[in-house]
């Protein structure tokens, strides 16, 4: 498995803690996580390796 891919798996917990502070409910917050994780698979190209993964999830759930 490729670092992005083992990167976002690491970062799956915190992103839904962080889907749900922003809807208040576990099935909003688990449909978010989900949108996010489509919209981050189909941009990977514009992560840049060496940033932190995690702020750039982060501003795509946001």
């Amino acid at each position: 498995m490729a670092a992005f891919e083992t990167e976002l798996l690491a970062l799956l917990p915190r992103l839904r803690r962080f889907a749900r502070s922003l809807t208040h409910d576990g099935a909003d917050a688990d449909d978010l996580c989900q949108v996010t994780i489509e919209k981050a698979l189909m941009a990977r190209g514009s992560w840049q390796a060496g940033t932190r993964l995690d702020s750039w999830m982060y501003r795509i759930m946001r």
